[in-house]
């Protein structure tokens, strides 16, 4: 169970080139085959895992969603059950979830560094010409990457110079961003 980043290009993108990039930033492009999401993809598109990490969870692409999903209400309360399940004292219970939030509100290090290096990497293969566009998917897998049944809620089109560590911080799960030039 852990964030992964996937990405998709159309089939024209010159993949020697790309694939330099995507080496040089350290980022992974491995393909992938999930017939379900590459259902759900503009006709023509080659489909990848984006990262070499073993998971994106502590990646900057949608932190905040990521961060929002994990304070919810409903998670909060779930946590407080389980704590009250333990014996936990009312005052101790608040102070724990306190703890959690102020957790949750401090960015952690590298985080930054990480929005950034999408923005480098973003603005490289667009305005090199590699690719016209490339989109990305952030998702919350429960079971395998290759397999897991997703609905993409929505496509969204953001241009390049438009790209700021706020917006790469603020992106949502399940949604299909597509940078262009």
């Amino acid at each position: 169970m852990c964030y992964y980043i996937t990405a998709t290009v159309p089939a024209e993108s010159n993949l020697e080139t790309l694939r330099q990039d995507i080496k040089k930033h350290s980022f992974g492009f491995t393909s992938l085959t999930n017939s379900f999401i590459t259902a759900q993809l503009p006709k023509g598109s080659q489909y990848y895992r984006a990262t070499r990490s073993y998971c994106d969870c502590d990646d900057s692409f949608g932190y905040s969603s990521h961060y929002d999903r994990t304070s919810s209400p409903n998670d909060i309360a779930k946590h407080a059950t389980k704590l009250r399940k333990k014996g936990w004292s009312e005052a101790k219970i608040q102070r724990s979830l306190q703890e959690r939030t102020l957790a949750h509100e401090k960015t952690r290090p590298g985080i930054p560094e990480s929005a950034d290096k999408w923005i480098t990497f973003l603005h490289e293969i667009l305005s090199g010409k590699q690719t016209p566009k490339i989109g990305l998917i952030t998702h919350f897998y429960q079971g395998d990457i290759k397999t897991e049944n997703f609905q993409i809620k929505n496509t969204e089109t953001l241009i390049l110079t438009d790209l700021r560590q706020e917006t790469i911080l603020g992106l949502e799960d399940d949604v299909l961003y597509t940078f262009t030039g």
